[in-house]
């Protein structure tokens, strides 16, 4: 049914349900059953607040109504109270508990906050109401892997497998959270069953041969790329979606069907000219995702690279394909071929420090940068990754003493200005002198205003590193809050999330502080140290001393504050 016939017979139904209520005779329950239609055809209209009031005057009648609970739910939503809303959702979902649809209501509602470990237990009770749905169990089995419960998802995987049989797709998981648990030998051997139980799977092949190579395994890569070629000949071109896969691979028998196969195989033409060729595709992948031209490329660089082994120029573009594909382990090994033979590429050297920093490599990012000045003295963009090394190694006086030669080069630059202040705040919080890095923040905001920058279209940085130090100080709660609220646009980044854990935890809202976290490290940051390090001082504080000292290692191995860590570990003991 469409949103248009769903109005017209809703609408239709309303009008002759007043017309009967106008009638002599009426029962309380038809007037009910009326009033409940017109209220949903309200919902359907987005007038939240008149549907709700109809809602909750019959839910006084008929509390423990699911459909009424469900409604009011959705209305709570639209008034965008979220609370209420997961709270009525709860409801509709305990007074009927076989409404698959309820379940799922309420589940999106709970992952949307955060709230995994109830999402859980929801998502089980969703899957065990319908068994058969391989759709609720692969939901509820990708939270609790998402949740890293990596023993339970083993225990349901198996479970599933008794129960309803092996698939390629249940064993491929299985072997993934093995993986992800670090069990080797056990996730080799569930892919050489699943391989044998399923031999025209070609995912399972490409698995395994994955695996191999991650493990340097030579031999067994080798037949494992036979085996794959003999199994489907016609598939060869997937063996390329495996990522360093490269050095192993014929480029005669994988790319003749490429479109630039003839001219890098000719010897007429020189390198240069072959780069020429090139160019277009990379241009069309980089401005337009074009995955085909993605394809081309990735096949035709094991064909330059038999032909030119280590050229600089070969390993540049290499490095440019997977920079752009945002696969930066891979990235930065092309950029240190390349600068093996040429040193002063100034657009690799860039390119390869923001890999560094965005694969979290942050000794690294700080040892290439200081590597890079000796070639590039005065180039802004070598100054901001060196500052930005030190900050991420905590070194924060050397990192402010360095900002002045930064500023130096970048006086009319407003953005990279923007760029230096921001640095020097990250300092001061590390410093803890919280009124030095507002004050330089304030001069953020002044030279955005100065240049016509809106708020709304200013770096959203500015505000967010305002929030995390304000989020420092218990004495700037009502601050810190208020400035959270107007930032509310920002939730969707780690910055945001983990300013609100900073600032929820130093008020003793320690649950809630542990939601927020967890969301800011589900997101996407560089360097997530001191996000595991905040983790563990919340476990801290919910005396909970086994999860607090994993995250502290967790930190420490993410290249966290070595003394710092260690002190909270000590208090542990």
């Amino acid at each position: 049914m469409t949103i248009k016939q769903f109005l017209l017979i809703s609408g239709l139904t309303v009008f002759y349900s007043m017309n009967l209520w106008s009638q002599q005779g009426i029962s309380q329950d038809e007037k009910n059953e009326a009033s409940f239609i017109e209220a949903s055809m309200l919902l359907v209209l987005d007038k939240y607040e008149e549907a709700n009031e109809t809602f909750l005057k019959l839910l006084k009648e008929d509390k423990e109504n699911a459909t009424l609970n469900f409604q009011i739910s959705r209305a709570y939503l639209g008034l965008e109270n979220k609370n209420e809303g997961i709270e009525y959702a709860r409801k509709a979902v305990l007074f009927d508990s076989q409404n698959s649809f309820f379940f799922e209501h309420l589940i999106d509602l709970l992952l949307e906050e955060g709230m995994m470990s109830e999402a859980i237990v929801y998502a089980e009770k969703l899957y065990l109401l319908e068994p058969q749905n391989e759709l609720y169990f692969n939901h509820w089995i990708a939270i609790l892997a998402h949740q890293e419960k990596y023993d339970l998802t083993v225990n349901a995987l198996q479970e599933r497998i008794d129960t309803y049989g092996a698939s390629p797709d249940l064993m491929l998981k299985l072997a993934g959270i093995h993986m992800k648990m670090g069990k080797s030998k056990k996730t080799e051997q569930i892919l050489k069953t699943a391989l044998e139980d399923f031999p025209r799977e070609s995912e399972i092949h490409l698995q395994l041969i994955a695996f191999y190579v991650d493990r340097n395994d030579n031999e067994k890569v080798k037949r494992g790329i036979d085996q794959f070629k003999n199994a489907f000949p016609g598939k060869r071109k997937l063996l390329l979606e495996i990522s360093g896969l490269g050095k192993y691979l014929k480029p005669n028998d994988m790319t003749q069907g490429n479109p630039l196969y003839a001219t890098i195989e000719s010897n007429q033409l020189s390198l240069d000219q072959k780069i020429k060729e090139l160019i277009p595709f990379l241009t069309e992948f980089v401005n337009n995702d074009n995955q085909e031209s993605k394809r081309i490329l990735l096949e035709a660089i094991p064909l330059l690279e038999k032909r030119y082994p280590s050229d600089a120029k070969v390993q540049s573009i290499k490095g440019d394909i997977y920079f752009y594909s945002s696969e930066y382990t891979e990235a930065i090994k092309a950029y240190e071929n390349c600068l093996k033979s040429k040193k002063n590429l100034l657009v690799v050297w860039e390119h390869m420090l923001y890999a560094y920093h965005n694969d979290g490599q942050s000794k690294k990012l700080l040892e290439r940068s200081e590597n890079a000045l000796l070639y590039f003295p005065n180039q802004s963009v070598i100054w901001y990754y060196y500052c930005l090394g030190l900050v991420e190694n905590y070194k924060y006086e050397d990192a402010l003493y360095e900002i002045d030669s930064y500023r130096y080069l970048i006086t009319n630059n407003l953005q990279q200005n923007i760029n230096a202040k921001l640095l020097s705040a990250r300092c001061y919080l590390g410093n803890n002198q919280l009124d030095k890095g507002l004050e330089v923040l304030d001069q953020a905001k002044t030279e955005e205003k100065k240049a016509g920058i809106s708020t709304n279209k200013g770096n959203p940085y500015i505000d967010l590193y305002r929030l995390l130090i304000l989020s420092e100080d218990p004495a700037k709660e009502v601050e810190a809050q208020n400035l959270s609220i107007k930032l509310e646009r920002y939730n969707n980044l780690p910055l945001y999330q983990y300013a609100t854990a900073k600032r929820l935890s130093q008020n003793n809202q320690l649950e809630a502080a542990l939601k927020a976290i967890d969301r800011a490290i589900d997101g996407t940051y560089p360097n997530p140290a001191d996000f595991h390090e905040l983790k563990g001082d919340i476990l801290f504080g919910l005396e909970n001393i086994a999860a607090a000292k994993t995250s502290y290692l967790l930190a420490i191995e993410k290249n966290g504050n070595l003394n710092k860590i260690n002190s909270k570990l000590n208090r542990l003991n």
